[in-house]
């Protein structure tokens, strides 16, 4: 198996300071003392290099073209509508990229909770969207 055309045996070296927890199947990136936990997969799916940059410039793709390249079936009439600018509001827990609303606005992609929510399932929609 091979990710970004790098063998998963050969990619994962000490010196990178990945460490795999195979029984929850998280692999966890380590840069500047800051952990980012990714729910099964490695940086390497996203990132062009091990470790990743801290400011996230070595992304393989632009965002949210890289969420929409993992799922692609996201995009349908019954999911939220992303590159818009926001009808009202939005706190500052839900972050717009470059103005709009993206997937990132909902979604952590370092984030370990299910689904990556930035708020809880419960109360992520009505964050921004009104009762």
């Amino acid at each position: 198996m091979a990710i970004n055309n790098k063998p998963l045996h050969g990619h994962l070296h000490s010196q990178h300071n990945v460490l795999i927890s195979i029984a929850m199947a998280t692999f966890v990136c380590m840069h500047a003392n800051t952990a980012y936990a990714v729910s099964h997969e490695p940086c390497s799916l996203c990132h062009l290099s091990d470790p990743p940059a801290a400011d996230g410039s070595d992304i393989i793709q632009a965002l949210p073209d890289l969420c929409i390249s993992c799922h692609p079936d996201r995009t349908g009439d019954k999911e939220h509508v992303i590159n818009i600018p926001p009808s009202g509001p939005i706190p500052n827990t839900l972050p717009l990229l470059n103005g709009l609303i993206s997937c990132t606005s909902c979604h952590d992609y370092h984030g370990t909770t299910a689904g990556m929510l930035r708020l809880p399932k419960e109360t992520l929609c009505f964050a921004c969207h009104k009762r």
